[in-house]
């Protein structure tokens, strides 16, 4: 039954993306890279943000 279950919720979140709309990733890579947005490179460890790239794309979040 839990197997199911989760199964079900993996098929859903699959069809509906979850999106986090309140992050502070855009306000930080403006302020962080002077405006440069192609200087920053928010794949990767971003000390002293609030957002996690990787897991939120782990879990399935954007």
């Amino acid at each position: 039954m839990i197997e199911s279950v989760a199964k079900t919720v993996r098929r859903i979140h699959a069809d509906l993306p979850v999106v986090d709309g309140h992050n502070d990733l855009p306000w930080r890579l403006r302020t962080e890279a002077a405006g440069d947005l192609a200087a920053a490179d928010p794949s990767g460890d971003l000390p002293g943000f609030h957002t996690d790239v990787p897991r939120l794309l782990r879990g399935g979040v954007g």
